[in-house]
């Protein structure tokens, strides 16, 4: 995930965070609403490339840095995360053991909203066409996000 990502990742949470204060909805609906405007927009989906291009083995080597930058930075909010390359199971896969929108979302005293912004995840990985499995997340208690990505079948 490129720097630029991580700062869209941030505005999308803070955007859900100002959402959740102010429209005098539930998370749950408010998280309706989010996920309609992403499913729904052409932009988004173009801005997200294709199944091929994200699960491109040509990605793994600054996939792998980022990974290791991630470790050694280990910015307040920032996200941690160990890539895993192809295997039987899966075409891609991450780890992420620290997640930069549950900071946010703590330090905004708000971590219960952060479960929603996870969803969108599965979201997008179908935009992209592509098959996410994920067992755990660090929003709902789990000690990591763990993200298996293939392609569809």
């Amino acid at each position: 995930m490129s720097q630029s990502n991580l700062v869209s990742s941030y505005l999308m949470g803070i955007f859900f965070i100002a959402m959740n204060r102010h429209t005098g909805l539930s998370a749950e609906e408010n998280y309706k609403v989010i996920e309609s405007a992403v499913s729904s927009s052409k932009l988004f989906k173009k801005g997200l490339g294709t199944a091929e291009d994200y699960l491109d083995e040509k990605k793994m080597p600054q996939r792998r840095k980022w990974a290791e930058e991630s470790h050694r930075l280990r910015n307040e909010n920032n996200w941690v995360v160990d890539v895993l390359p192809k295997c039987a199971d899966f075409d891609y896969g991450m780890d992420y053991s620290e997640c930069g929108i549950c900071k946010i979302c703590r330090d905004e005293g708000c971590p219960e909203i952060a479960k929603y912004l996870c969803r969108l995840d599965y979201v997008m990985a179908d935009m992209l066409g592509v098959k996410l499995v994920r067992t755990t997340t660090v929003a709902e208690g789990g000690e990591v996000c763990d993200f298996r990505y293939s392609l569809k079948k």
